[in-house]
């Protein structure tokens, strides 16, 4: 495996950090979630439409125009493993890293500007994962209008429990199996940013000082039952796979209040959004 990465380092791929997603009826927060990650350096979108009911499609048009997006209509259910593994079979030569996040997943790069900068050091290595620290809602029980980066700036101790988790960017071209957190390689396992190996989805209490994962899990009480009413990417809905009410209440953790890290990317992402027609909100202004 060294050799392999070693060999390729100096190659040249169409892009060198693209993202994967699979969403379902989450359109408003398609357009922010786009423009953050191409100000801190993401070229490519693949993204997974598991039969949204809203106007998901409408609302990727601009970026699926300018070749931001590519789009792929993913009926079915538990369909999240499949359409990974389908952007990793399809897109693995067309990028150097492919990254495997949710809507409500916003990586914040501390030390360096971009995600690419840090990519640098990993060039020889099969993935990097990223510890996420879980946000609450904010003392918000509606949605509001304006950014979810705006909307809630409060989040849990980084020793929270969940904060062990972890999700991936990593080698396409090295990977074996994608799961939802982490990937199966054909030789090796990926680094966390303190150079430990990581061989699944969850790693110890993170020491996060180059990079971070803001994960906005449940947002507004009224948001996080939007969330439960389409169900789980990853599991069939049914009695059992349903999901529970007490995922609101284990995850929203609002102890760190006022957090300003996502701040110096508001008003970019707004006048990002109006040049598209979108409002603060990402929903699509009619003319």
């Amino acid at each position: 495996m060294r050799r392999r990465l070693k060999k390729e380092k100096n190659s040249e791929f169409p892009q060198y950090l693209s993202l994967c997603a699979i969403v379902k009826n989450e359109a408003p927060y398609l357009p922010e979630w786009i423009e953050f990650y191409k100000l801190v350096g993401v070229e490519k979108f693949y993204i997974y439409d598991n039969e949204s009911s809203d106007n998901t499609k409408e609302v990727l048009k601009p970026y699926i125009d300018t070749g931001d997006v590519v789009y792929t209509y993913q009926p079915g259910q538990a369909q999240q493993l499949v359409a990974y593994n389908d952007a990793v079979k399809k897109y693995k030569n067309e990028t150097k890293w492919l990254g495997f996040f949710d809507l409500d997943e916003f990586v914040m790069p501390l030390s360096t500007k971009t995600i690419p900068e840090f990519l640098k050091d990993y060039e020889e290595e099969c993935g990097v994962v990223i510890y996420w620290l879980v946000y609450g809602d904010n003392g918000h029980k509606t949605k509001t209008d304006g950014l979810v980066l705006e909307r809630f700036t409060a989040h849990s101790e980084e020793g929270f429990g969940v904060n062990k988790y972890l999700k991936t960017i990593a080698n396409p071209r090295e990977i074996k199996r994608m799961d939802v957190h982490y990937a199966v390689y054909r030789g090796g396992f990926a680094k966390d940013e303190n150079g430990s190996f990581r061989p699944g989805g969850m790693g110890e209490y993170p020491q996060i000082k180059k990079i971070r994962m803001n994960h906005y899990f449940g947002k507004s009480f009224e948001e996080f039952m939007q969330k439960r009413n389409r169900g789980m990417a990853d599991k069939v809905l049914d009695a059992k796979g349903f999901r529970p009410l007490k995922d609101f209440e284990n995850n929203n953790r609002n102890e760190i209040k006022d957090d300003k890290t996502a701040e110096k990317y508001i008003l970019p992402i707004k006048e990002a959004l109006r040049k598209k027609d979108f409002d603060d909100s990402g929903r699509l202004i009619k003319h």
